[in-house]
């Protein structure tokens, strides 16, 4: 009887840790924004070092908490919040364990993230076009790209960093599907990106209102998320910069033929 107290009292205060990660989790989900369209990403998420980490025996049961708090999550909004929640946690694991070198361990929570992704890619498919939770998981997603783009530049042999940072570039087309916006990456450096949110309603009318310019965004390592053409990286390629540029067409000249041509006949009589 006692023993079968101290299993309950143990999953009580599992459940309360679980609670209080996401009170901490979720303190990190705004993303600053600096003006209506632009906003800044940064990299936030501190290494875990706790005691229920992919090193533990405890972190099946662990695991198997989160599962049950988001199958016992009724509104897919909040779940798919849940799931990011959790998968940001993984990101945590990734890098508390890399900084000891326990890559295995790292490898686990790895797997983990894959886990979180998948469950989120469908949770993502049955929700409205531009559903509140979709457009900030959106951001959020875009913080975990950016965790494993400078996870891949100190870990260039990991195999699986780099199927992780491939999977969020396959997910981007989802996201920016469902929230109708995209995120277009104007400038990013180790821990920070500068972005701009861009309707794609919006986008395309200024295509039309604007067609006497023409505006390339290079994006990192991928372009046309969300059109069937995303580009995945391969190892031991060095992510390409952000880059800006806009060429205006020159104005319409004459040639001196046409001059010529256009003064036949005009002569003296």
């Amino acid at each position: 009887m006692i023993g079968r107290l101290t299993e309950i009292g143990i999953i009580i205060l599992l459940v309360a840790w679980s609670a209080g990660v996401a009170v901490r989790a979720d303190d990190t989900m705004p993303v600053g924004t600096t003006t209506s369209s632009e906003i800044v990403i940064t990299d936030d998420i501190q290494p875990y070092f706790g005691p229920m980490g992919p090193d533990s025996p405890l972190f099946g049961l662990k695991m198997a908490l989160e599962n049950l708090d988001e199958a016992f999550t009724l509104n897919t909004s909040e779940k798919v919040m849940k799931e990011m929640m959790h998968a940001e946690l993984r990101i945590a694991e990734i890098k508390g364990l890399l900084l000891m070198n326990k890559s295995v361990e790292a490898e686990r929570a790895l797997d983990g993230y894959f886990e979180k992704m998948n469950l989120t890619s469908l949770d993502i498919s049955s929700l409205p076009v531009r559903t509140t939770a979709i457009v900030q998981a959106y951001q959020q997603h875009v913080k975990h790209e950016l965790v494993l783009r400078d996870l891949l530049q100190r870990n260039p042999n990991n195999t699986k960093i780099w199927q992780a940072y491939n999977r969020t570039l396959e997910l981007e087309g989802l996201f920016v599907e469902k929230s109708g916006e995209r995120i277009e990456k104007l400038t990013q450096q180790q821990n920070r990106i500068t972005a701009r949110v861009v309707r794609i309603a919006d986008k395309t009318q200024d295509k039309a209102e604007n067609r006497g310019s023409t505006t390339t965004t290079t994006t990192p390592i991928t372009s046309d998320h969300g059109k069937g053409n995303e580009k995945q990286v391969e190892r031991g390629t060095a992510p390409a910069p952000v880059t800006t540029q806009t060429t205006t067409p020159a104005p319409d000249t004459e040639s001196g033929n046409d001059k010529g041509k256009s003064n036949n006949g005009k002569g003296p009589k």
